[in-house]
């Protein structure tokens, strides 16, 4: 192979990677993905039967959780309550004493 070859050759995959890359900056990237959020409902069931009597026990667990606010947001709600409640309720009577 000759020196001009060589060249010739280099030349050609610079001219093909560039159409390529010219060709794939026209199209749209795709779309992100939001990520999955953890589900708010989870059901769990429990099931076992009593060897020596025979019963049958089944114990069910349901978990709702819900995201009403931002966690700082609460945090400042409470706070702001938690002044304004501190200077406005009486003080409460001992555990041991009844309310008349």
């Amino acid at each position: 192979m000759s020196r001009r070859q060589i060249v010739l050759i280099a030349l050609a995959v610079i001219v093909a990677h560039a159409a390529l890359f010219w060709l794939l900056s026209g199209t749209r990237p795709l779309p992100k993905i939001p990520p999955v959020s953890r589900p708010n409902f989870f059901a769990r069931e429990a099931r076992w039967e009593d060897k020596e009597t025979g019963e049958r026990y089944i114990i069910r667990e349901f978990e709702v959780s819900t995201k009403l606010a931002m966690p700082d947001a609460l945090m400042e709600r409470r706070d702001s309550d938690a002044a304004r409640t501190i200077s406005t309720v009486p003080p409460s009577p001992p555990i041991n004493q009844t309310i008349p």
